[in-house]
C-alpha cells in the first residue's frame, strides 16, 4: 500500500544513496521544531540532513510536507515557516498535496 508520507521520502533517500552518499546522510524522520507564532510547532512529515552540520546547525536540510486534508495554501505557509524560522538552514522543502477525488498528487519544491 502506498503511504505518501514515507514513500516520497524513501524514494528521495534512495536517490541520495544511489549518488554514493549513504554514509554521509542522516534521516531525521518526523521531527518537531520550535513553536510557531500561531502556537503550533513545526513538524515535517519526513526530513534529513548531511551528517556534518557546520556551526552546530540543528535544522534538517530537506523537509517533506505531505497534505491530504491540508490545503496547498497551508502547505505553502508551512514551507515559508521552515525557511524563515531556520534562518534558511532548511534548503529544500518538498510539498506533496494529495488530491484523492482528482486522483492526482501535486508536487512543489
Amino acid at each position: 500500500m502506498f503511504h505518501p508520507k514515507t514513500s516520497i521520502y524513501n524514494e528521495t533517500r534512495d536517490e541520495i544513496v544511489s549518488m554514493g552518499l549513504r554514509d554521509s546522510w542522516s534521516d531525521t524522520g518526523t521531527i518537531t521544531f520550535p513553536q510557531r507564532p500561531d502556537g503550533k510547532r513545526g513538524e515535517g512529515d519526513s526530513s534529513g540532513s548531511p551528517d556534518l552540520q557546520p556551526n552546530g546547525r540543528n535544522w534538517p536540510t530537506l523537509v517533506i510536507e505531505v497534505g491530504d486534508s491540508s490545503s496547498l495554501e497551508k502547505l505553502r505557509a508551512d514551507m515559508r515557516w521552515w525557511f524563515s524560522e531556520s534562518n534558511y538552514q532548511v534548503k529544500i522543502v518538498l510539498l506533496a498535496k494529495l488530491d484523492r477525488p482528482g486522483r492526482r498528487i501535486i508536487l512543489e519544491k
